[in-house]
């Protein structure tokens, strides 16, 4: 008997309630040469959106796998994302070990997130995980070491640096918040970072919640 034979004919790979879940490294070689071993064969688990492996079946010259949902399950729900996005659309210069002062709220999607735009400050009103991403369009007179640094509560958390004359400097970092908190980007180079004027954007700054 074959690991196939436990299952019913109309639950084999190609049959109902199966779909394409890309290549892997668990099924056997393909005897048929037909190229489906370079697939996996997935029993769909209804109403969960999750698959099941199995092993995988002969392909007897088909696909092995058609990709379609089951009929009867309801669609996945939407992931919302609650973050905000900040922008700088104008400026010339931010000194050392200043802040960034954005000057734009392009999206606003949670009510746990309030940024101060005198300061700079991105408030955080709810414990969780939260990632970060800032990009910085540069363009100085010489070329020369220039940083930026992620600080929570003055802290620096993370920090990227690259010898530039012009370009763009840019990070991430992912910050775990236990209570009412403070997120900054500052300039963490020895000297004033002039902004690369020529661009729409002159600095970005997203932050989301992750959990």
């Amino acid at each position: 008997m074959s690991i196939f034979d436990s299952y019913p004919n109309d639950n084999r790979c190609g049959g109902r309630g199966y779909i394409l879940s890309g290549s892997c490294g668990h099924a056997p070689h393909d005897p048929c040469g037909e190229g489906c071993a370079d697939h996996c064969c997935a029993r769909h688990n209804p109403c969960e959106n999750a698959c099941c492996h199995v092993p995988h079946e002969p392909c007897e010259n088909e696909t092995c796998c058609p990709c379609r949902p089951e009929p009867d399950c309801p669609p996945p729900a939407p992931t919302l994302l609650h973050g905000v996005q900040l922008q700088l659309k104008s400026g010339t210069s931010v000194a050392a070990n200043a802040p960034v002062l954005f000057d734009a709220v392009v999206r606003d999607c949670s009510n746990a997130i309030a940024y101060e735009p005198d300061t700079g400050e991105v408030h955080i009103n709810r414990p969780g995980n939260y990632y970060v991403s800032w990009s910085v369009n540069l363009h100085e007179t010489t070329a020369g070491k220039r940083a930026f640094a992620l600080t929570l509560n003055g802290t620096k958390v993370a920090t990227v640096d690259a010898w530039l004359e012009r370009g763009q400097i840019c990070g991430a970092a992912l910050v775990t918040v236990t209570g009412r908190s403070v997120v900054q980007l500052v300039n963490a180079a020895t000297g004033a970072a002039k902004y690369d004027t020529d661009t729409t954007i002159l600095a970005n700054l997203v932050i989301v919640q992750a959990g």
